[in-house]
């Protein structure tokens, strides 16, 4: 009963959405389907991989649009002259979608978890030339397409990796410490649309290494039946692996709605509800409420957003967490 009138709140709960594009840019003009999509009408490009139809394209221009306008947010906060800056070649570049005066928050590293084949990434690298932008996928083929993509824009600024996590839980240790190794403290983790418990991963993986998050959950149906290892919904390369040895990532997330449902009920039946898409968007709210819930519980983060993607329409799954470890 209790966790019923749970859902009944959640879906009441006018989120807010997040800020649109044009007042966060500022008077310059953002165009990202040069450097983001394909939007073309052909559904196969002989490489395993799908080309974006001119419908998806569009939405998938308005989701990455999004987290440009979080990033320049973010971007203007604090005072801080040792953001790293680089001579941009081309006149026609826009180096930072921000004026001089307000390049005040250094970032310097930014991680694409489930990057795919750089539609997030590649467009905010072009946007933020003087943030290093980390991509990392188990996706060989997918990596190829995004090596290929950033040389053909001169993005000396996009590093690629191949990598699969774990189940998270115990497993997690063996992410953190490759982190660590070879790729290094970084600022920010972001991923768009990350499968399952992925999100979970990645909200883990960020507040171990003391790093904010901006993340996009969908399919959370798949949670708690085995695990995305290193994917995301883009990237075509969900795998799962069984967890029975107890580890992996537990459900409810949080403290609050773990003392009014079982983690089989989450996973069976919330979680389920959750990924459908016609009158059951209560639990999905309900299941993005509650990872936010474990991110004030936490302790690594000073504030807690949860946002949807604007227009709504640009995605069904369009609740964004956005974690922040530093106070503006």
């Amino acid at each position: 009963a209790a966790a019923a009138a749970a859902v009944s709140a959640a879906a009441e709960t006018q989120l807010p959405e997040a800020t649109t594009p044009e007042p966060a840019l500022g008077s310059r003009d953002l165009d990202v389907s040069t450097v983001v999509v394909t939007d073309g009408a052909s559904a196969h490009n002989g490489s395993g991989l799908s080309l974006l139809s001119a419908d998806r394209g569009r939405r998938k221009r308005q989701q990455v649009e999004n987290f440009v306008a979080i990033l320049a947010m973010r971007l203007r906060e604090g005072n801080v002259d040792s953001l790293p800056q680089r001579v941009v070649e081309d006149p026609s570049r826009v180096a930072l979608p921000l004026d001089e005066a307000e390049h005040q928050f250094p970032l310097r590293r930014i991680v694409d978890f489930g990057c795919g084949s750089g539609n997030l990434a590649l467009s905010l690298a072009f946007l933020f030339p003087a943030i290093e932008f980390v991509c990392i996928d188990q996706n060989e083929t997918s990596l190829e397409l995004l090596k290929k993509r950033a040389d053909s824009a001169s993005l000396p600024n996009v590093k690629i990796i191949r990598w699969s996590f774990s189940s998270g839980g115990a497993a997690l240790q063996k992410d953190l410490a490759w982190l660590r190794s070879e790729v290094g403290d970084f600022d920010l983790g972001i991923g768009l649309h990350c499968c399952g418990s992925f999100t979970d991963v990645v909200m883990e993986l960020c507040a171990e290494m003391r790093a904010e998050c901006i993340v996009c959950p969908c399919c959370n149906g798949r949670v708690g039946h085995g695990t995305v290892v290193g994917g995301s919904a883009d990237s075509k390369d969900v795998v799962f692996i069984e967890d029975g040895c107890g580890q992996g990532v537990h459900y409810p997330r949080s403290d609050v709605l773990r003392e009014h449902m079982s983690e089989t009920d989450y996973t069976e039946s919330l979680a389920r509800w959750a990924d459908d898409q016609v009158g059951a968007y209560s639990a999905k709210c309900l299941v993005e409420y509650d990872r936010a819930l474990w991110a004030k519980e936490c302790g690594a983060f000073a504030s807690v957003h949860l946002l949807k993607l604007s227009p709504a329409d640009c995605s069904p799954k369009h609740h964004v967490l956005y974690l922040q470890t530093k106070v503006a």
